[in-house]
């Protein structure tokens, strides 16, 4: 059935609904001629008892010298006791056979002779005298001719709908299939429209699967087209922001290059080189991690117990930023008994703390406190992260999770990050299937992160 692969669905439609208009065709006009060739031979039968009643009437009235007279096209034949032929109308073929009809019980049957077919029904008649027999035949050709009739009537029939059904088919399977040509055409068009402002498929006025289809369409190409547009714009941000160092790493190498052609120590010019070396590779890293995580690698699950210790060490670390300003990080980890699963690695969850920490650390006032807080309910694990600072501006908070954004809107890279470190936050708790919420105080600033559990364990096993 290989070549069926290689026609159109159009024409597999068709083929399949005649295939079966003709299997059911078939059947029933078998079965209606079994029918037809049954109400043929009932009647014969019953004819041929009407015409055997009266001899046998007349014999059981008067056994001895019974009246008897042939109607107008019966065949009949009435045979004595002692097998003498009273009367007979039979065709001269069917004489022939007397001894043969004889033997008949009074159930029909079919004798054919010289070429012509009868029904034949041998009726016998008991009297002192003896047994008469009564034998009553019927054409059975005016039925044959009928049922000839009826099969060239069920062939014609049948070929007639077998257009008609193939006719029907290709039509109304090319009205239906017409919104999937629409659709086809329209996606062919779908790269040049989205370069002129974006299309979709369209979706008919019906509802049915084809617009269900185009709906599930529109929302994969949208989709696709929001992930093209983030893969673009973050090659843009990427571009910008990576000009910047790149740039002053180019200006720093010809000072160091120009320190040492006149003989001076080059030393304070190449770690000021290193710096910047640092923070393009930092750069490119976060940029690395960003995009890996948005496109949904590094799937992991973890344990609250695990993700409690991923919590400590990213404490640790935090104290030894804060230290440079006597920041203290104070944390606080509830003590619970349920080992509940999160759909995030240790690593990532350990990488969300250090960016909220960081970020926390480097907005909190000299010889203030940043504190964290993680703790787990029945359903989620919230992570708290709280600072003294001045806060967010309002009007930032909407985009504070893009990529390469910063309250300040400052261009300088000495004193602020790269705008990646809440975008990444934003990444993993995305892939966990978290949310985020940010709180501005008075004062101060809180970063609240709620990942949700997918397996409930018990840390006492």
């Amino acid at each position: 059935m290989s070549w069926l692969r290689g026609l159109s669905i159009r024409t597999r439609i068709t083929l399949g609904t005649v295939v079966v208009a003709l299997i059911l065709s078939v059947v029933a006009g078998a079965l209606l001629e079994l029918d037809v060739e049954s109400i043929v031979r009932d009647t014969t039968v019953r004819l041929l008892a009407a015409d055997s009643a009266p001899f046998e009437a007349a014999i059981r009235k008067n056994p001895t010298d019974p009246q008897l007279a042939v109607g107008e096209g019966q065949l009949v034949a009435i045979i004595r006791p002692n097998r003498v032929t009273v009367l007979s109308d039979l065709p001269d073929s069917l004489r022939d056979v007397y001894r043969q009809l004889r033997s008949f019980h009074e159930a029909p049957r079919s004798v054919n002779h010289d070429g012509r077919q009868f029904l034949v029904r041998n009726e016998r008649v008991w009297t002192p005298q003896g047994t008469w027999h009564v034998i009553a035949a019927r054409s059975l050709e005016p039925g044959n001719l009928v049922l000839s009739q009826l099969r060239l009537t069920l062939v014609v029939g049948v070929i007639v709908l077998f257009v008609i059904f193939g006719a029907a088919s290709w039509i109304l399977s090319g009205a239906a299939l017409r919104p999937v040509a629409r659709m086809r055409r329209q996606a062919q068009l779908l790269d040049l429209q989205d370069r002129l402002g974006g299309a979709a498929l369209p979706v008919g006025p019906a509802r049915d699967e084809l617009a269900a289809l185009a709906l599930t369409l529109n929302g994969f190409l949208a989709r696709n087209r929001k992930l093209v547009d983030r893969e673009r714009q973050m090659i843009l941000d990427a571009s910008h922001e990576l000009r910047t160092p790149l740039a002053i790493l180019s200006a720093q190498l010809d000072e160091v290059s120009a320190a040492v052609r006149r003989g001076k120590d080059p030393q304070i010019l190449v770690e000021r080189t290193r710096s910047t070396t640092r923070r393009l590779s930092l750069l490119t890293t976060n940029l690395l991690e960003l995009s890996q995580l948005e496109a949904g690698g590094g799937a992991a699950t973890s344990t609250w117990a695990r993700l409690s210790l991923e919590t400590s060490a990213a404490i640790d670390r935090a104290r030894i930023l804060g230290q440079s300003r006597r920041v203290l990080v104070d944390f606080d980890v509830a003590d619970v008994t349920a080992d509940n699963e999160y759909s995030v690695a240790d690593s990532s969850f350990g990488r969300l703390i250090d960016n909220l920490l960081a970020n926390a650390i480097t907005a909190a006032p000299d010889g203030s406190t940043v504190s964290l807080e993680l703790r787990q309910d029945e359903s989620a694990l919230v992570l708290t992260v709280a600072d003294q600072g001045r806060g967010m501006p309002e009007e930032f908070m909407a985009i504070a999770l893009d990529r390469f954004t910063r309250p300040d809107g400052a261009r300088q890279r000495d004193s602020g990050g790269s705008g990646l470190g809440l975008a990444i936050v934003a990444a993993i708790v995305s892939a966990a299937g978290g949310s985020t919420q940010l709180i501005n105080g008075s004062p101060g600033f809180t970063f609240c992160v709620r990942l949700p559990a997918i397996g409930v364990g018990d840390l006492r096993d």
